[in-house]
């Protein structure tokens, strides 16, 4: 099932004040009698969680509750928005933690708050790694010289 678009061209996208993201915990960790831990592996896919914040005019700000309430049903589905992340601006499947706060900024804004989940935690493929750290330094040039230089036919 495809997730519901986050209307970005109606709507800006998050805020990087106050911006962050907060992985969830990937190994599992024993502390022992003697002092000393054990730690281990744990989960293979966990949930980022990233507080954002939106600034709407009026007209924005209906048409936000329009599409949370009726599109993603009062918040309940995932949804698909732009999110910063380690990996670049991109498309991730996201959803409310809880309910989103509303404050009135003047006569004629509004700031959103709310807690999103990123499904997936944002990590570069494992092959980036393994070519060198060049390839990771250098992506973003290597990515437009291949996107100008060889176009798909």
């Amino acid at each position: 099932m495809m997730a519901v678009p986050y209307p970005s061209d109606e709507l800006p996208p998050p805020s990087l004040d106050g911006y962050q993201l907060n992985p969830g915990q990937t190994f599992e960790r024993s502390d022992l009698a003697s002092g000393r831990a054990i730690q281990r592996e744990g989960f293979g896919s966990v949930p980022t969680r990233a507080p954002v914040q939106w600034m709407f005019n009026q007209a924005e700000y209906m048409r936000f509750t329009g599409w949370f309430f009726h599109e993603i049903r009062k918040g309940a589905s995932w949804f698909e928005g732009p999110m910063k992340t380690n990996i670049g601006i991109r498309n991730f499947k996201l959803r409310f933690r809880r309910m989103y706060q509303a404050v009135p900024s003047g006569p004629y804004y509004w700031i959103v708050s709310a807690e999103l989940e990123i499904r997936e935690h944002p990590v570069i493929e494992r092959d980036w790694i393994l070519y060198g750290p060049e390839y990771v330094r250098w992506g973003s040039i290597f990515d437009l010289a291949m996107n100008r230089d060889w176009p798909e036919q």
